[in-house]
């Protein structure tokens, strides 16, 4: 006896559908319905919230580490003020002993004839205090102290402080024709301007 066949292509069960491979969902939507997951908003926000968190812990390790940079540039400035301090005080301590041993030979000078019961020896007196304008002169040019060029110079107000004029015909007015008090220079600083007469017309 014959069997009757359902109409249809050769080999295929029509009571199958041909689009499922088994479990209802074509292959290709599986891997979009798991990209689409990744996608929804709670995983955005959660990876959002993620990044926020390290940025705040990344942002939290740069000031801390600059908060301790400043304080160690703040201790590293405080040292260096201290020692420029120190060295700037025992500068100064060692120039005062040398101006005390100056003063020491002056006061020598100045007591002799008390101390030897006779009357003062001018002579030697001079002498004296001419040994000891030496030795503060010396004291001075090591200390890098100079003199202010003055007589014969023109005036300079750089240099010079003009407290008075005289009229004088046979130099050339602004002249300096008179010192009146020495002026000094700490090596390119000035310490005071020399202070002179400056030449004038009459």
């Amino acid at each position: 006896m014959a069997h009757s066949q359902t109409p249809g292509h050769p080999g295929v069960d029509p009571q199958r559908t041909p689009a499922e491979p088994g479990n209802g969902v074509p292959a290709g939507d599986a891997g979009a319905g798991a990209e689409a997951d990744d996608q929804s908003p709670a995983a955005h926000v959660a990876r959002l919230e993620t990044e926020l968190a390290a940025a705040r812990a990344e942002a939290a390790a740069n000031w801390d580490k600059f908060l301790r940079e400043r304080a160690d540039m703040e201790n590293f400035k405080r040292r260096v003020e201290r020692t420029n301090a120190d060295q700037a005080r025992r500068d100064r301590k060692s120039l005062l002993l040398q101006f005390l041993n100056v003063l020491d030979n002056l006061e020598r000078a100045l007591s002799y004839h008390t101390a030897s019961g006779k009357g003062a020896d001018v002579s030697a007196l001079l002498t004296g205090l001419r040994l000891t304008e030496s030795q503060f002169r010396d004291l001075l040019t090591n200390a890098g102290v100079s003199e202010v060029t003055a007589v014969g110079e023109a005036f300079d107000p750089a240099r010079h402080e003009a407290v008075a004029t005289t009229v004088v015909d046979d130099v050339p007015e602004g002249q300096v024709v008179e010192e009146l008090q020495k002026g000094y220079r700490y090596g390119e600083d000035l310490l005071r301007p020399a202070r002179v007469r400056v030449a004038t017309r009459g």
